[in-house]
C-alpha cells in the first residue's frame, strides 16, 4: 500500500459511515450520493484490494490508522466481507508486534501515532 492512497480513501469511507448514521434528510441524500464512490467498486474495493495484496513486511505509517477507519466503515455499512478482510490483514500486519518503540512515534513531520494506530 502506498502512504496516501489508503489514508485518503479511508477518510472518504469514514465520511460515508458518518452520513449513514446521521438522522437528517440532507445527510440521507448525501449518503445515497456518496454510496457510489464508497461502496462496491469504489473506495472500499480499492482499499480492500490493496490490503489483500500488501506485503506485511512493507507497511507505511498510515496503514494501521487507515485500516482502522475502513473497519469502522465496514461495520456501519454492514460489509462483512470487507470487515473480515481488514481484520485478517490487521492481524497479519500487526498481530505479532509488541512493545511499540517510542522511536516510532511522530518525528515532528508526522502527525499520526503508529503505536496508537496499531493498538486501535
Amino acid at each position: 500500500m502506498s502512504f496516501e492512497r489508503p489514508y485518503g480513501l479511508a477518510w472518504l469511507l469514514l465520511l460515508a459511515a458518518e452520513l449513514r448514521e446521521w438522522e437528517s434528510p440532507e445527510a440521507k441524500a448525501w449518503s445515497r450520493r456518496s454510496s457510489r464512490s464508497s461502496g462496491r467498486g469504489g473506495a472500499a474495493a480499492r482499499v480492500a484490494a490493496e490490503a489483500d495484496a500488501a506485503d506485511p513486511d512493507r507497511r507505511a505509517l498510515a496503514d494501521a490508522f487507515s485500516l482502522g477507519l475502513v473497519l469502522d466503515w465496514a461495520r456501519v455499512a454492514g460489509r462483512r466481507r470487507t470487515r473480515r478482510l481488514v481484520e485478517e490483514r490487521s492481524r497479519d500486519f500487526y498481530g505479532r508486534d509488541r512493545a511499540c518503540p517510542l522511536a516510532y512515534e511522530p518525528s515532528g513531520e508526522d502527525f499520526l501515532s503508529p503505536c496508537l494506530g496499531e493498538a486501535d
